[in-house]
């Protein structure tokens, strides 16, 4: 992220005004903390605080805020009932004093420096509140400290990614980030975020409130693809907590595998199945050299025998987390409130220790990496000549072709490339070539091309009568292999996406792409190809040699280079791409510029 800002509540004072801490529900259940109260007038010798939270009822105490905008403060924590959006006036004032403000309708934010007994790995980032106040009772039931939590509320200035990314760059004891979130709305920037994090072998996590069902599929594959965790509910959130706390102080490897203790064998069974769910693999207890061990606890084991079995592990040298094959209020309570390390449920505790354990996501390759050409104008109105010019230049191989402006140019390019070809005449006010008949296919000779180059001029003219012809493009003929689509346009959220699928015959079969936020390298696109459902048809097979893999993905990868670098296209659709024994060879082509059509 390119802003680091600071973060609220660090400072020496936060003092609570226009009301009391109470009225800040995650400082209430944070405990009794040491804030004063500020009223006005301000002697000479009271101190300043850095971080001021004012309550207040509403717009009758606006006078008091008002003066408040005018004190030397950093942050302002804004709560009660004021209207959803802050009046300009405010806004602007607090804007020219360089105070941030988080709310209106913030429930208080709670940061380490309150409570340095604390020792929480957990940063909390929600952009209402509720649902943060409720996240917070299951973690006090649970025995569990965060170490951060911010209630943003209206979210006037101060935003969660700016608080996450400063957490980030200061705090090097997070290690597990959820964002709460009616909705997300920085797309681009999350991913940004989540790529720094990952460097840093931070686990992200999101909890959304709702998703755009226009959008849905783009923002899943955008965030699978950066290894963000989209969670469902606030048990999860508590439970990856608890994993993360548990296991902070071993440096665990990248291969997931854990020990395991049952009083069974059928529990034995239950527990390969969950691990081979999320690619865990287990270890019997006695010859384990995994760090970390479950116990799976049976509905006899007293709390003395769990808190003597977690003593041998730890003097073993490894840390443990305790699980149970059925939930049991009494005993969980007892177990909470001697703070062992215990996730309810085979299950649930499986998908905890898979945050922790998650690989690294794909991370932005410079979008340097390979082609990348000289900045050259785009033309006004573009055709699928210019797009392929484009496509050449970013390193994508196209078919050989000429645009002629006239019959024996025509005749000529032929020659040079070869029969059979075909012909297609280029105009930006013709979308739909096949459509107008304004396409000739597997022209074989001289005497064809010529009563084909007319034919096709003539239908483009009865087509649209007022059409620009720019030429027509002689093209060879291309057979073998397979048809895919490489298609890119822009999410009002994430900028480009690139979507591929199998194209021709067996597009309508399977008509659902893979998505991916651009741009990527070539190992992506490797695994693009590889979750197409038309993957089977590149490999070897009956009667069928194995098609060229390597050069699609790195055709792929470029075209996300292209589809991030260019910013004047909103639209490009290259569809069909043969993949051959032997490379990859574009065909056709559709753009469509920014605020423009084709």
């Amino acid at each position: 992220m390119d802003t680091i800002a600071r973060l609220p509540g660090r400072g020496d004072n936060a003092i609570i005004c226009g009301g009391n801490q109470t009225n800040f529900r995650v400082l209430q259940i944070a405990g009794q903390l040491p804030f004063s109260e500020l009223s006005f007038p301000i002697s000479s010798s009271s101190s300043i605080p850095d971080t001021l939270f004012f309550a207040g009822k509403g717009p009758e105490d606006r006078k008091l805020l008002e003066k408040c905008l005018e004190l030397p403060l950093s942050f302002l924590v804004l709560g009660g009932s004021w209207p959803r959006n802050l009046p300009l006036p405010l806004c602007s004032r607090a804007r020219k004093n360089g105070i941030r403000i988080l709310g209106p309708r913030s429930e208080g934010i709670y940061v380490p420096s309150m409570q340095p007994h604390i020792a929480g790995n957990t940063a909390l980032l929600a952009d209402g509140g509720d649902i943060l106040v409720r996240c917070l009772s299951a973690f006090q039931k649970r025995r569990v400290s965060p170490r951060y939590a911010f209630s943003f509320g209206g979210v006037a200035d101060f935003s969660p990614l700016e608080a996450a990314s400063s957490i980030l760059q200061t705090d090097s004891q997070t290690d597990f980030f959820v964002f709460i979130l009616k909705e997300l709305r920085e797309g681009r920037r999350f991913l940004d975020f989540a790529s720094d994090a990952a460097e840093k072998g931070k686990r992200i996590a999101v909890l959304l409130l709702s998703q755009s069902k226009y959008t849905f599929r783009e923002e899943t594959a955008a965030l699978k693809q950066f290894g963000v965790v989209q969670l469902n509910d606030i048990q999860e959130i508590v439970d990856g907590a608890l994993a993360f706390l548990a296991l902070k102080n071993i440096q665990l490897p990248r291969l997931k595998e854990c020990a395991f203790r049952t009083s069974s064998d059928e529990l034995s069974l239950l527990m390969k199945k969950e691990a081979e769910r999320v690619g865990f693999t287990l270890q019997k207890n006695a010859q384990a050299t995994s760090s970390l061990l479950i116990d799976v606890l049976s509905g006899t084991d007293s709390l003395d025998s769990v808190q003597r079995r977690r003593r041998r592990i730890e003097q073993s040298g490894r840390l443990s987390v305790f699980t149970s094959p059925t939930e049991n209020a009494v005993s969980e309570e007892k177990l909470y409130s001697a703070k062992i390390p215990f996730i309810p449920g085979i299950r649930r505790c499986f998908s905890a220790l898979q945050l922790v354990f998650g690989g690294g996501p794909a991370v932005y390759p410079a979008p340097s990496g390979g082609a990348h050409p000289t900045k050259c104008p785009l033309h006004p109105r573009p055709t699928e000549y210019d797009a392929k010019v484009l496509l050449r230049a970013y390193g994508i191989p196209v078919a050989r072709e000429a645009l002629s402006h006239s019959l024996p140019e025509a005749l000529t390019a032929a020659e040079t490339i070869g029969y059979p070809v075909a012909l297609k005449v280029m105009s930006p006010s013709i979308l739909r070539k096949t459509e107008a008949r304004v396409i000739a296919l597997d022209v074989q000779n001289e005497e064809e091309l010529k009563n084909a180059y007319g034919r096709t001029l003539e239908k483009a003219r009865i087509a649209n009568p007022s059409a620009r012809i720019r030429g027509v493009l002689v093209q060879e003929m291309v057979h073998g292999g397979t048809e895919w689509r490489m298609e890119y346009r822009r999410n009002p959220c994430f900028g480009p996406v690139v979507e591929m699928s199998i194209s021709g015959i067996f597009g309508e079969i399977f008509p659902d792409g893979v998505l991916r936020a651009a741009p990527f390298d070539r190992e992506e696109a490797h695994m693009m190809i590889k979750e197409s459902k038309g993957y089977p048809l590149l490999l070897e097979g009956w009667r069928r040699d194995r098609l060229d893999i390597e050069a699609f993905a790195s055709a792929l990868a470029a075209f996300s280079r292209l589809a991030y670098c260019e910013k004047e296209i909103a639209r490009l659709d290259v569809n069909p791409v043969f993949v051959n024994r032997t490379g990859v060879l574009v065909v056709d082509a559709f753009i469509e510029r920014r605020g423009g059509k084709k």
